[in-house]
């Protein structure tokens, strides 16, 4: 009797255990098509809204009150219907680039970049385009025998003017006070993934161009075949493993020309993970041991990272003492949302513990008063010269701040991206809209690093200045680089 009797529970509760599983609620399939009904949206949109208001602290920095206030009413107002998610951020987008703060971005849920990096289309925008002002130029195919060079010079896509798709372009992308030189390497950078959200489709049926003679030309792309289903995708190939000393050899580099008479050091990010630290005390201490007089310092592709990183390298470079910036506040230490920020216990705690009260604003008091003295090991005093470009952002912008004038730094390139006068970052979480699941960062300090630079659409302007040119690209020179090297040949020969 006692067997059965735990038979007859044991059954119970494997039937239990059964009901309850078949009760939950399974886990929906994210497909990229699926819509969110329009009253879900104007929840999240409301979301967006509010944490930006209450939390962000350039909200009316580079635009009034009342101009942002009639942009979210614009852009609420498109929320009539159910919208996919593609179509949400669209609108999302358009609204947070008048905030004019190249931090604050909006990005796609978590499933929507795991469905697409399971599964990759097929790459129906052939074409890697360079774009400043309002020229579009062809850098490479990716298609082969077809009669389009570099350097070619892009009238149309599908009869669309591409001055009108640089500025429909140009609405979308954020950056500091607008700052075109910003706006233009994004668009270059990500001319196909825009193209596809703005007009709908990554295929291009037509384009209208010049070739290096001036000669138009109009070319017919073959059509790719209909899926059952168009927005089927192919599944990923599986990609190669990158080694963790490649990854850093992608990131920095150093390498002496000893020859020449200079050194070049790439610095793409100052983020944590680069163990840039003793990756700059190893690199100096070698210019120093061999004497290097040049040093080229490649900072176009570095979006910034860690403070620290950032200035460790300054110290072995400044001539004088320095602080990072000129004052540093975020607006409260308080949310009602919290449970849709990221990490905002943590970002709280940090604010109010690090941050004192003054003229409304809580200042980061410390850093705002902590002055940093130049290296004295290692030290270099050679001549510098910064590569600067539209992907400058952030703590590479601070680099350039500090350095400008020096009698022997010159900025070699474009404007950096960051603005000049300062941006929105330190603590950066990302926030979660729970309808629609689409993320968007919310920088929560602000930093003016020189009251003195202009306020709006300007990064730090070089020295001497080198823009992109349809001759470059069609050598497929790196022009910026070149310019460098001349600066350190005629600078021997005066010798």
């Amino acid at each position: 009797m006692l067997g059965q009797t735990y038979f007859y529970r044991w059954c119970g509760l494997l039937l239990l255990a059964v009901w309850v599983c078949s009760c939950s609620p399974t886990k929906k399939t994210f497909h990229p098509a699926q819509k969110y009904s329009a009253a879900a949206l104007q929840e999240d949109y409301t979301l967006f809204q509010n944490i930006l208001e209450e939390r962000h602290p350039s909200l009316y920095w580079h635009s009034s009150k009342a101009y942002m206030d009639s942009v979210f009413d614009a852009g609420r107002k498109l929320i009539t219907d159910s919208l996919t998610e593609q179509e949400f951020r669209k609108i999302l987008m358009a609204v947070s680039s008048q905030i004019q703060c190249g931090h604050t971005t909006v990005e796609p849920s978590k499933s929507y970049s795991k469905y697409f990096q399971k599964n990759k289309p097929p790459i129906n925008f052939p074409l890697s385009i360079k774009t400043w002002n309002d020229t579009a130029v062809v850098v490479a195919s990716r298609l082969k025998n077809i009669p389009i060079n570099s350097g070619d010079l892009i009238d149309s896509l599908n009869d669309t003017p591409v001055t009108a798709i640089i500025d429909t372009m140009f609405r979308f992308v954020a950056a500091d006070g607008n700052n075109p030189v910003a706006k233009s390497q994004r668009i270059s950078l990500d001319f196909g993934n825009l193209y596809a959200l703005l007009y709908g489709t990554r295929f291009i049926r037509h384009l209208s161009f010049k070739d290096s003679t001036g000669q138009p030309h109009r070319f017919y792309f073959k059509p790719i075949a209909a899926k059952k289903d168009s927005l089927d995708v192919k599944p990923a190939s599986k990609t190669p493993k990158i080694s963790r000393k490649e990854k850093l050899k992608q990131a920095r580099s150093f390498e002496i020309k000893a020859a020449e008479g200079y050194a070049i050091m790439e610095l793409n990010s100052f983020s944590e993970k680069l163990q840039l630290q003793s990756f700059l005390r190893r690199s100096f201490k070698e210019l120093h041991k061999k004497g290097i007089p040049h040093l080229i310092l490649d900072l176009r592709l570095n979006g910034g990272g860690r403070l620290s990183n950032a200035n460790a390298l300054l110290r072995y470079l400044t001539d004088h003492s320095y602080k990072l910036a000129d004052s540093i506040y975020a607006i409260t230490s308080k949310s009602a949302y919290s449970k849709y920020i990221e990490k905002d216990f943590w970002n709280k705690l940090i604010i109010k513990l690090g941050t004192q009260k003054r003229n409304g604003k809580l200042h980061y008091t410390h850093l705002e008063k902590q002055v940093f003295k130049p290296k004295k090991k290692y030290h270099f005093d050679g001549q510098v010269f910064l590569l600067s470009g539209g992907f400058t952002y952030s703590a590479s912008t601070i680099v350039l701040n500090i350095l400008k004038g020096q009698s022997n730094v010159q900025i070699v390139g474009e404007p950096s991206g960051g603005g000049a006068y300062g941006n929105t970052a330190m603590l950066i979480p990302d926030v979660t809209l729970p309808h629609s699941k689409v993320r968007f960062r919310l920088p929560l300090f602000r930093m003016v690093v020189n009251k003195n630079a202009a306020l709006k659409g300007q990064g730090v302007p070089p020295d001497v200045f080198v823009g992109p040119s349809l001759e470059a690209i069609r050598r497929r020179e790196d022009y910026k680089m070149k310019k460098a090297i001349e600066l350190i040949k005629n600078a021997q020969h005066v010798q």
